[in-house]
């Protein structure tokens, strides 16, 4: 660390410190979309300063562009969110989600992970599998099939709301268990990550002030130990040391997990650098869910390539470019300012729902919606799987919930 990195790490942990501690004082949770998107941003942040690794530097104008997506993003939740309106409560006691749409989800999503297997054990056989585990997450993930495994990330939330209003049977937490499973072997670290936060959010809304710092802590390692197993048992190919790390013999184990912490700042310098390549289309990030459909879907357009160019970062090649870098690319210091501000906004907005309404629905919507929230620091999710999810939750709780209690209302 030098006399640089002491400064911003300064600056960020004062800046943080000051709206987290407003935030509590205001809304008496931590996991708003301000305790979220700011304490995730400035712990990466700082982290990266701790200089772990031998990172690219981070300039000044770097800095101030996350400072701008704080300050904006921290605006928009102030304006949309009166704290007299959360204090208010619930309007009535939570709707949680029924045992026949919570089992349909989740038979259908365990389903989905099971065929992968049995496809997986026809073409390779158990034995060749278990010698070779890396195969589950290169091949698990079939087309089609694959986003019956992405509606398995709403299994244990939505049974987490069960619990929470006393709804969830024993049945209900096996099938749950049976979701992480196929969220584990299918071989994508984000689904795991995913579910889970998206979890514990929906516990803290529905439990206001439960959920503490301490308790962030304890998540916090718990995910860097799944990282650290799922390197060693499955991502087996990937770089385990790096030349100049500071880290001790024995803890080597955590420099990847320090690289996905912390690396997406300086591949972020290379963007704001203009050292990046011409992107392949306006708003190559942001507005990739319609370049999706227009193109994957419609086939209105040229296919838009999914892969983001690799550059050094000094330690190792990245590929990833946090929240603010990924707006950055695709329009500038503004866009930073007006889509932070927005992505506040919207967030606010489910999070007050989430607080006041009854129907389970909105309280998964803000769960989901903050899974985007809490990777921030890493990149910008909110792309067609994210607003995928988002529509199935919209779907079920505001249109086939209702539509099954009409017909049966004894039936919950």
């Amino acid at each position: 660390m030098n006399a640089a990195d002491i400064l911003w790490l300064s600056l960020f942990a004062v800046t943080a410190t000051a709206i987290l501690i407003l935030n509590r004082i205001r809304f008496g949770d931590h996991l708003t979309p301000i305790g979220i998107y700011v304490g995730v941003n400035s712990l990466s942040i700082a982290a990266y300063h701790f200089r772990l690794l031998d990172f690219t530097d981070v300039g000044a104008r770097s800095h101030l562009v996350v400072l701008i997506s704080l300050l904006a993003f921290t605006g928009a939740v102030f304006l949309r969110l009166p704290a007299a309106d959360v204090d208010r409560g619930r309007d009535g006691p939570l709707s949680p989600p029924s045992t026949s749409i919570f089992r349909s989800v989740a038979v259908l999503a365990n389903a989905g992970w099971m065929l992968s297997l049995v496809l997986l054990l026809n073409e390779y056989g158990m034995s060749h599998l278990r010698a070779n585990i890396w195969i589950f997450q290169k091949e698990f993930q079939i087309q089609y099939i694959g986003y019956l495994n992405l509606v398995g990330i709403l299994v244990l939330p939505m049974y987490v709301a069960m619990r929470c209003a006393g709804t969830g049977r024993r049945l209900d937490l096996i099938l749950s268990g049976l979701a992480i499973t196929g969220l584990l072997l299918a071989g994508i670290k984000q689904y795991v990550v995913f579910s889970t936060i998206s979890a514990i959010v929906v516990y803290a809304v529905l439990r206001p002030g439960r959920f503490r710092l301490r308790h962030a802590s304890v998540v916090f390692a718990g995910i860097v130990g799944f990282f650290v197993v799922y390197d060693a048992v499955v991502d087996i190919f990937g770089t385990r040391t790096f030349p100049g790390s500071k880290f001790p013999e024995l803890l080597t184990c955590l420099e990847r997990p320090y690289l996905y912490l912390t690396g997406s700042w300086p591949a972020m310098e290379h963007i704001v650098g203009g050292d990046m390549q011409p992107q392949p289309i306006f708003g190559y990030i942001t507005l990739q869910p319609l370049w999706k459909i227009l193109g994957d879907g419609l086939g209105l357009i040229e296919p838009v390539q999914k892969h983001m160019p690799f550059i050094d970062i000094g330690a190792h090649g990245f590929n990833v470019y946090s929240f603010t870098g990924d707006v950055y690319w695709d329009y500038g210091e503004i866009g930073v300012g007006v889509v932070s501000f927005v992505i506040g906004w919207i967030g606010a907005a489910f999070y007050a729902r989430a607080r006041m309404r009854r129907n389970w629905g909105h309280v998964l919507l803000y769960g989901v919606f903050s899974y985007g929230l809490a990777l921030s620091f890493f990149a910008y999710y909110y792309r067609f799987g994210m607003l995928l999810l988002l529509f199935v939750v919209a779907s079920l709780a505001f249109i086939v919930e209702p539509m099954i209690s009409r017909k049966a209302p004894y039936g919950r």
